[in-house]
């Protein structure tokens, strides 16, 4: 089943790898946004130890990852409204599939 993810790094000392980063996503998922230089949010079917696996490739031993699948009703927070907009659309959609039990 498709889902939200979200994808979290702390990158040590500086952020080098933005922009693959940005390579995995376009790999993993056909739609995601780049919130900030340390997180992202994709939809997508992978799990997150699959996401974490692909992201974990481009990472420094010493960068850290997290990877959650987010919870449609759970989400709260100020950002700029296509942000939000991206978000609600893939949330209701999660939801949608949620409720009809299927693979979408």
């Amino acid at each position: 089943m498709r889902r939200v993810f979200s994808i979290s790094l702390r990158w040590h000392p500086d952020m080098p790898g933005v922009y693959a980063i940005d390579t995995v996503m376009n790999a993993m998922s056909d739609d995601w946004i780049r919130f900030s230089g340390t997180q992202w949010f994709c939809w997508s079917d992978a799990s997150a130890q699959e996401l974490a696996n692909a992201v974990r490739q481009v990472l420094r031993p010493q960068d850290d990852i997290i990877v959650t699948a987010l919870e449609p009703r759970a989400a709260q927070g100020a950002a700029a409204p296509w942000v939000w907009k991206w978000m609600n659309d893939h949330m209701q959609k999660q939801m949608d599939s949620q409720f009809r039990g299927d693979d979408q």
